[in-house]
């Protein structure tokens, strides 16, 4: 990020698909606090996956508009 405009265009894309990652981002939480009294690493790998490439795919879309 080499200024402040950079930095803060980011985070609005970044904060933009969390809200298109809704559903992705709710299933990982879920799976983190159904086992919370258990957790280890790589319990909620599918679940983490599948929202890391929603936010990834919806960052990159929107970089190219």
């Amino acid at each position: 990020m080499s200024s402040k405009g950079t930095a803060l265009k980011w985070s609005q894309r970044v904060a933009s698909s969390l809200g298109e990652c809704s559903l992705e981002m709710s299933a990982y939480g879920s799976c983190v606090v159904a086992n919370l009294d258990n957790i280890e690493k790589n319990v909620c790998k599918v679940e983490f996956d599948k929202f890391k490439a929603c936010i990834s795919k919806s960052i990159t879309h929107k970089g190219k508009k």
